[in-house]
């Protein structure tokens, strides 16, 4: 059976918390813990207490108070771990249910795959505190590898949601809206792992109510974080120069630029057709 340590960095008490606890605690299944670590935030910890009080599950709440950050204090829990696989999960998200034992399923007949990107549903919670579900975020493939160049002609979605192998040991490099998504992911394919994508494993992600509000500036700055961090490990200038297009594309996107935003991705479509199939299964949710 895997163990499964899940990782959540928490900076302040979510709306959402009691439904990240109580979707971990309601998993049917044993091998799990929870690290849940505090970013640079020393008087969280008393009040976070409150909530375990009735918890029956293993479970580690640790202190970064450092440098602060969800990407270093991932980190924190990261260097701790050597054995199982680790499955992040954002403090104001929830696993579905069955998520670890479905995960565990498909890890063991697939005993070679070391990274799994599972799909999601987005929520909001209403001024009364009810749930609401707005939709599924669409994994590109419903199983099979994502290669290299799907990794960067894709926004797989959050670290939320996604499981890997503890000694694999690749941590964080600073987080920056889609910025660590990017990073961790290219860093995992560097060392040759490939990402499998598992639909049957579901998560709620909270995405709040209203549009999604976007920082142009720190955007364009993780833009340009992706292409830097890139050129150090990869030297193929194709997927360099479609990943430097994806990444613009996607700062223009969220900008009055959609225009540019439009002839960029044309040009993506043209360099890799098979890229066009993949963002009309986005669009139309299949």
């Amino acid at each position: 059976m895997n163990k499964f340590n899940i990782v959540a960095p928490i900076n302040k008490i979510p709306s959402t918390f009691k439904l990240f606890l109580h979707s971990i605690e309601n998993q049917d299944y044993k091998e799990k813990k929870l690290f849940l670590i505090i970013d640079n935030n020393p008087t969280l910890k008393n009040e976070l207490l409150e909530y375990f009080h009735d918890i029956n599950f293993d479970y580690t709440i640790m202190e970064n108070n450092g440098t602060s950050g969800p990407s270093a204090t991932r980190n924190l829990a990261i260097s701790h771990l050597n054995d199982g696989f680790i499955t992040f999960l954002d403090s104001d998200d929830m696993l579905g249910k069955n998520y670890l034992r479905k995960m565990s399923n498909f890890l063991e007949k697939n005993p070679n795959i070391k990274a799994v990107a599972a799909s999601g549903t987005k929520f909001a919670m209403d001024v009364k505190q009810n749930l609401i579900l707005r939709g599924k975020s669409n994994l590109i493939f419903k199983s099979g590898s994502m290669s290299e160049a799907q990794v960067f002609l894709n926004e797989i979605g959050s670290i939320s949601g996604f499981t890997v192998s503890a000694n694999n040991k690749v941590l964080f490099d600073e987080s920056m809206f889609f910025l660590e998504d990017y990073d961790f992911y290219l860093k995992n394919i560097a060392k040759g792992i490939q990402i499998f994508s598992n639909s049957e494993a579901e998560y709620f992600y909270f995405v709040g109510l209203g549009p999604k509000k976007y920082d142009r500036n720190r955007q364009k700055y993780a833009c340009n974080k992706i292409n830097e961090n890139n050129r150090k490990i990869s030297k193929n200038f194709l997927n360099n120069l479609l990943l430097y297009m994806q990444s613009n594309k996607l700062r223009l996107r969220h900008s009055d630029n959609k225009f540019r935003a439009s002839i960029i991705m044309l040009f993506i479509f043209l360099l890799s057709p098979s890229h066009s199939l993949r963002f009309f299964r986005r669009l139309f949710n299949v």
